[in-house]
């Protein structure tokens, strides 16, 4: 009786959307080398490790695929025959700690996976301007690899997790154990989910708001499917979301054949109708009442003509698809019309930088203050630097680092949005307000604060709708001494917000 009214008090909360805040305040921001760092995503699987770099304006580079060498192919082959690892025992426990402090992998099969690790750790970090400090690692799902030999391996790499289990949690609203809350591992089906923009949240910043956004998601049933030299594999996934901790979530289906990779297909004349057999008795597995929405591709020779083939015939032996020119109608199938907007080489790899981005800019286990007021950059610098050259004046880049140049960002929009990849100085119109500030006086020089001043006295007329633009009922402190101006440490009282025009927050001239 406890345990249900405990859950039912968790469902009422929930339903509510009034969440407590999680996190605590973190004691200091994040510098703008590790707020703005792209996010690494590795991805292994059987045959190759690959590499991706989700940059902090939004795009997207595929780094490199590094073909597996033999003894990482045998381990990933043994693995996968074998059955999911048991605890380590207190003795395994000594012997890979022993071994890491004398600067020896934790097991031999941490040394084979660090050594790809390696790889992409050297040719990424190549292509980048910033040190490669943290990675976020997904793999195929193999039954016999233990998530700590990749942890552990990763250490040997001299690299930090994004993905583990030793990492910050976020607490519940009630007094119950930490929550799981962010992945432990990253499976290859849930990359390659996000790595097409699927089972993403817009408010990933924030955990909670996160989760509920995703709550009113409806569950899609997919199937992601893939053929690599080594292997034939598959995994029908349900879920909302693509950086779920329940990974695998119950109900989850998967197969790896190794008997059906690729490099196989010249020694059995019957290859590929053994392999539309084996992908067609794996889409039989799905409920009925969730058949597929998505088909997503991976691996490294998921678009060979001759597998698409055979997905289509699997497909249509399932009654997914009429015919060979069937376009699937409800059926989302990336590969319609021959076209693929994600290589299913780095579809997985993608996924994993895109989640290493929003960590690098959400910290796990505290949440960041609002970089609103963040002093970047002293505004007594910017004046000097510019000095009198009013051309240069007129531009808004020198005042890009001042947290008053921010504070007119933000109000002229009225949404924080200041860490926004999408969020361009060239909405802002920065003319206007230099045509404002330099009608008071020809020889005014441009400050930071009456740049905050007149963009937000701008918005505020045409927000309320007066006749002229009001002024402040109290102007910014000053350092009338040395000439130089103060920095705003939180937002002022004339600041307003959209739709809040009441009595008292501005006056007119």
């Amino acid at each position: 009786m406890r345990l249900t009214l405990l859950f039912g008090l968790i469902g009422m909360a929930k339903a509510s959307g009034d969440y407590f805040e999680p996190f605590p305040t973190c004691a200091d921001c994040l510098p703008a080398s590790v707020h703005d760092a792209p996010g690494i995503g590795f991805s292994l699987s059987l045959s190759s490790g690959t590499a991706a770099v989700y940059f902090y304006n939004g795009t997207v580079k595929n780094i490199a695929s590094i073909p597996a060498k033999p003894e990482y192919a045998a381990l990933m082959k043994r693995l996968a025959n074998s059955p999911p690892p048991p605890p380590p025992s207190r003795w395994g426990k000594l012997r890979r700690s022993f071994n890491k402090k004398i600067g020896r992998p934790a097991t031999p099969d941490v040394g084979i996976i660090a050594s790809i690790l390696v790889l992409l750790r050297d040719v990424t970090s190549a292509t980048l301007t910033s040190p490669l400090d943290r990675v976020a690692v997904s793999h195929s799902r193999i039954q016999g690899l233990a998530e700590p030999d990749l942890w552990d391996a990763l250490e040997y790499a001299r690299i930090r997790p994004w993905v583990a289990a030793g990492l910050p949690r976020p607490k519940v609203v009630l007094p119950l154990p930490a929550a799981g809350g962010y992945p432990s591992r990253l499976l290859e089906s849930y990359a390659v989910l996000a790595g097409h923009g699927k089972g993403l949240c817009k408010h990933y910043k924030n955990f909670w708001q996160c989760e509920e956004e995703q709550d009113n998601v409806p569950l899609e049933t997919t199937l992601v499917v893939g053929i690599s030299p080594t292997d034939l594999r598959g995994d029908i996934i349900r879920t909302w979301s693509a950086f779920t901790d329940l990974q695998p979530r119950r109900g989850d289906r998967t197969f790896v054949d190794l008997e059906l990779g690729l490099a196989t297909s010249e020694d059995k004349p019957d290859f590929w109708a053994r392999v539309t057999e084996r992908l067609q008795g794996f889409c039989g597995t799905v409920p009925e009442r969730f058949r597929l929405d998505t088909i997503l591709l991976t691996g490294d020779n998921a678009t060979h003509p001759a597998f698409l083939q055979a997905l289509r015939s699997a497909l249509i032996g399932n009654g997914y698809l009429q015919g060979s020119s069937d376009s699937g109608g409800k059926l989302s199938f990336v590969h319609k019309g021959g076209a693929i907007q994600v290589d299913p080489v780095f579809a997985s790899a993608r996924g994993a930088a895109q989640y290493a981005r929003w960590r690098q800019e959400a910290p796990i286990g505290c949440e960041e203050q609002d970089r609103l007021f963040i002093k970047k950059l002293s505004n007594i610098d910017i004046l000097v630097e510019l000095g009198r050259d009013k051309a240069r004046q007129k531009y808004i880049n020198p005042w890009k680092d001042s947290p008053a140049r921010i504070l007119y960002h933000e109000t002229f929009h009225q949404a924080h949005t200041v860490s926004d990849p999408n969020c361009m100085d060239y909405m802002y119109e920065p003319e206007m307000v230099v045509e404002r500030v330099e009608a008071v006086t020809e020889s005014a020089i441009l400050s930071a604060d009456n740049f905050a001043l007149a963009g937000s006295a701008i918005h505020a007329q045409d927000q309320c709708g007066l006749n002229q633009p009001p002024i402040p009922n109290k102007l910014p402190a000053s350092d009338h001494e040395d000439g130089g101006i103060s920095v705003l440490k939180e937002a002022p009282s004339y600041y307003v917000r959209k739709g809040d025009c009441s009595a008292g927050t501005y006056s007119s001239l």
